[in-house]
């Protein structure tokens, strides 16, 4: 992983991250919550590692097989409790 700078540059859009979406980040916390340079140090990681972020299923990707191969998980056919009254 990239190092981080201690004064991250002003946004660019990168790859996947456009400003669409650096706006849509923006939008899901108010001002205060983050100061200008930790927000502008996300979109830096953000940018920096854009190809590890999928927006839509589009742009999803998978693990490799033969790296990992596939895993069943065996499940016992049952009524979930939030339907039982």
């Amino acid at each position: 992983m990239p190092a981080l700078p201690t004064h991250p540059p002003p946004f660019v859009p990168t790859g996947r991250y456009t400003e669409e979406r650096k706006r849509g980040i923006d939008a899901l916390r108010s001002e205060d919550f983050l100061w200008p340079d930790e927000r502008l140090l996300m979109h830096t990681l953000i940018a920096q590692q854009n190809e590890a972020f999928a927006w839509d299923y589009t742009e999803c990707g998978q693990f490799r097989q033969d790296f990992f191969p596939p895993v069943t998980i065996p499940v016992i056919e049952h009524t979930l409790g939030i339907y039982i009254k």
